[in-house]
């Protein structure tokens, strides 16, 4: 089976390595920025877990799980907009880049992003071409162009157990293995 939305992957993996290059070379006042932004968005999970261990410990997975679902979700269901799956690529991307190159640490960086990064990405990056060809479909149809607006939006929804599912993996690994990784790491360098 042919990747339906081919064009649009494209279209978003370039916007997105094209802010990962933003981030990785943006002067340390944008990537502080960036950086607190991040903690700002983990703050409430962070409460969850300085005040209940164990719950966190269970609960990790769901919290991330859920706001993850809430931004492919988001890339689907406003992708009419076109500008959304696309300022979404572009968000993480730069986010990406700055977290990676913070600080003084940046191999502790990416060896933390990378496990779950990879699978979490993926599932970002293809509710975002799969918003944006929705996007393109409601372009044509506001053009009165041949257009299968419908169509591709079912697909969209369609392919959305996929995107569950990749989240779902990057949740347990973000939750149980990068902690574990982490450990690991300041054994190994005694940081």
């Amino acid at each position: 089976m042919a990747l339906r939305v081919k064009a649009e992957v494209i279209a978003v993996v370039i916007v997105f390595a094209i802010a990962v290059a933003q981030g990785i070379y943006s002067p340390a006042s944008s990537k502080n920025a960036a950086v607190s932004t991040l903690r700002h968005s983990l703050s409430p999970l962070s409460k969850l877990v300085k005040s209940h261990a164990w719950r966190a410990y269970l609960s990790l997975p769901v919290i991330i799980l859920y706001n993850n679902l809430r931004v492919a979700l988001a890339n689907i269901l406003l992708g009419f907009t076109v500008l959304t799956p696309l300022a979404i690529a572009w968000f993480n991307g730069y986010i990406i880049g700055s977290v990676a190159t913070y600080g003084n640490n940046t191999l502790r960086n990416v060896i933390l992003m990378v496990p779950h990064g990879v699978v979490e990405l993926t599932a970002i990056l293809y509710s975002a071409a799969l918003g944006l060809r929705v996007g393109v479909e409601g372009v044509k149809k506001l053009l009165r162009r041949k257009s299968n607006l419908l169509g591709e939006f079912k697909y969209a929804l369609s392919q959305f157990r996929y995107v569950f599912l990749l989240l779902v993996i990057a949740a347990l690994i973000e939750s149980y293995v990068t902690p574990l990784i982490y450990l690991i790491y300041k054994l190994l360098t005694g940081a």
